[in-house]
Order: C-alpha cells, then structure tokens, then sequence
C-alpha cells in the first residue's frame, strides 16, 4: 500500500488492488478537488451492491494519506471531512473527527517529521476507523501522557489527550520503532463494540 497525498498521488486499496489515479492539478484550484474526489470513490466501491455484498470488515477500503511535514494537515483535514460526509456525520460529530485527525497528523509533522494517516470506513461496526502511524523513536512516557499527569511547555501530549476524548475508541502502541493509534469515530446506532 502506498500513501495518497500532493506528493504521492495514487490510491491503493487494503486489497492490494489498483482502484484509481489522482490526475495531478494544473493549480491550486483544482488540488482541492482530490479529496472529494478520492472519497466519492471511495464510497462509490462500498456502496456498489457487488463490493458491498463481498466485503468483510478487514476488507473495507482504506485511503492513505501521507504526512511529510505541516502542509499536509489540511490535505488529511479535508479527506476526514469528506470521509465524514461519506457516511452521513454532520456538525459536531464530524467536527471532532476532523479535529482528531488534525492534532494527530500536527503530532506527526511535529515531533517526528514525517508518518501516514489511514482512513478506513468499517461497514459492520458502523464507525470510521482513522489510524496516524509513524517510525519515530516512540513515545517514552505514555502512560503519564494518557493518565494527563505531564506537564510541558510546548504542549506535547495535549493532542493525545484531546484525540482519545474525542474519539469512541481509542489505542496506541509505541515503542522504538514508531507509534501506531487507531481511532474510531461511530457513525451508526450505538451498539457495544465487537473488538
């Protein structure tokens, strides 16, 4: 699987299949239409009756947003906006999707420089799945991040904090080798999660 993004534009799917080219934009007009277009594609292979009926959850379709400094944020911003659309979250709901996705790829670009965001729509839990990984060195105190007993100047860990609260479901690994956090964010009836 391969990032989507301004410096990566192709799409790939979690099947390893090719589902679309991004055209690249002739100015700055047109880069604004990606995300929308890439979402309404991205819909369009989960409603269609044939790939609804033949996905499972671990199937679904992901989009990959690459992070490889502060500019992509709005770029990740405006997918998680048309992600939310996509399944029929409006105002505050969709607002705190998209303000999650916003503190983790800030997180990214910030501290470790470069990373992915992956958006994933998961038909049978009814939720968006958004999962921000990078390869940094991991973060060292973690429990005293999430417990919300750190302190710092530069406001390190806010934006953890403020993704888990937001989010329905929340979980972070990280170590030596990177960071992965999967948020899920409830689109449908509220029911216990499965996981």
């Amino acid at each position: 699987m391969r990032p989507v993004g301004p410096r990566n534009p192709e799409l790939r799917t979690s099947r390893k299949h090719h589902l679309a080219h991004f055209v690249r934009p002739r100015d700055d007009r047109e880069d604004s239409r990606r995300p929308r277009w890439c979402c309404s594609t991205l819909g369009q292979t989960l409603t269609t009756p044939d790939a609804a009926a033949d996905q499972s959850s671990d199937e679904d379709e992901e989009l990959v947003v690459a992070i490889n400094g502060e500019s992509d944020l709005n770029h990740a911003r405006m997918v998680a906006r048309e992600t939310c659309k996509l399944v029929g979250l409006r105002g505050y709901q969709a607002q705190k999707v998209v303000t999650a996705v916003s503190e983790l790829c800030r997180n990214i670009a910030r501290y470790v420089g470069a990373g992915r965001v992956r958006f994933r729509v998961d038909t049978t839990e009814e939720c968006i799945v958004i999962i921000a990984q990078d390869e940094g060195p991991g973060i060292t105190n973690i429990d005293e991040i999430l417990a919300g007993e750190y302190r710092s100047t530069t406001g390190l860990g806010r934006g953890l904090l403020g993704s888990r609260d937001l989010a329905d479901r929340f979980d972070i690994k990280t170590g030596p080798t990177g960071t992965t956090i999967e948020l899920g964010f409830r689109y449908g009836r509220r029911k216990p999660w499965t996981t």
